[in-house]
């Protein structure tokens, strides 16, 4: 009982002092002090991530092999974390006074409070899965399931940071690929209108964001009820950065989403 109290007083300093630091500050890639994100490219129609090669890092996938349907559930609920231990772990916050960590995730470096949240609220995002006409995902490590997803509602018709923060944490790599897994929900939760990866450098919301040199467009976004993965290069970010991704599904639509993401380490871009 004590322990909650503490972390309760823990999350509602930092409400506070991230309330009272300036706004973010938006900088292209070229004035970033020296991070960059690179948009590489789509996979189209590939259910089968382990015979992709990615997530060799790590990865994490919501409401995955759910045994009955469910949505509006909390985002963390029956989910697949296999995070890299430099990436996370993630904050299910669900209100302001929440803490969003649990003890084991405190202990490997869970930043507690609303601030700190991994996805966003707004709608608020939820999980989803277990529905028959989603499609069935191999993961990276040969785990095969229904797919879930994360559905962010406030991305209906509008562009929203779904993922509001991934941490990076000690070790993370000077260049990593970031791959985002979505059109697996048969056309229900697709973010038809953008996809886009985004960085923040320093641990706080009100520091300075990254913005991606592009993202996918015209082609890169067709959906068919068949995953696919779509690649950024992450380039020179630091512990205390992290990292963001912006949806925006159709209007008057349920929200876009996504079924889960997974990284790689990655050869430095050369500049």
């Amino acid at each position: 009982m004590r322990r909650s109290g503490v972390l309760t007083a823990v999350g509602s300093v930092l409400v506070v002092l991230a309330t009272v630091l300036p706004s973010v500050a938006q900088f292209p890639q070229d004035v970033a002090f020296g991070r960059s994100i690179t948009y590489v490219g789509s996979t189209q129609d590939k259910p089968h991530l382990d015979k992709l090669g990615i997530g060799t890092s790590g990865f994490w996938f919501a409401q995955f092999g759910a045994p009955q349907p469910v949505s509006g559930r909390p985002t963390g609920e029956n989910a697949v974390d296999a995070l890299p231990a430099w990436a996370g772990p993630l904050n299910h916050v669900e209100a302001v006074t929440d803490i969003g960590c649990d003890v084991d995730s405190l202990v490997r470096g869970c930043l507690p409070g609303y601030n700190f949240r991994t996805f966003s609220q707004d709608g608020p995002a939820r999980s989803a899965g277990g529905f028959a006409s989603w499609d069935k995902l191999t993961l990276p490590d040969g785990r095969r399931g229904r797919s879930g997803a994360i559905v962010d509602p406030f991305t209906a018709g509008n562009t929203n940071n779904t993922i509001n923060r991934i941490q990076l944490g000690r070790g993370v790599p000077s260049s990593f690929l970031f791959h985002v897994v979505t059109d697996n929900t048969a056309m229900q939760h697709d973010p038809t209108g953008r996809i886009a990866a985004r960085g923040s450098i320093g641990p706080l919301d009100a520091n300075l964001q990254v913005e991606a040199d592009t993202f996918p467009r015209g082609a890169d976004l067709t959906f068919n009820g068949v995953p696919d993965v779509y690649t950024f290069r992450f380039d020179g970010f630091s512990p205390g950065d992290y990292v963001k991704v912006q949806l925006q599904g159709t209007a008057g639509g349920g929200g876009g989403g996504l079924a889960g993401f997974a990284f790689d380490e990655s050869v430095p871009s050369r500049r």
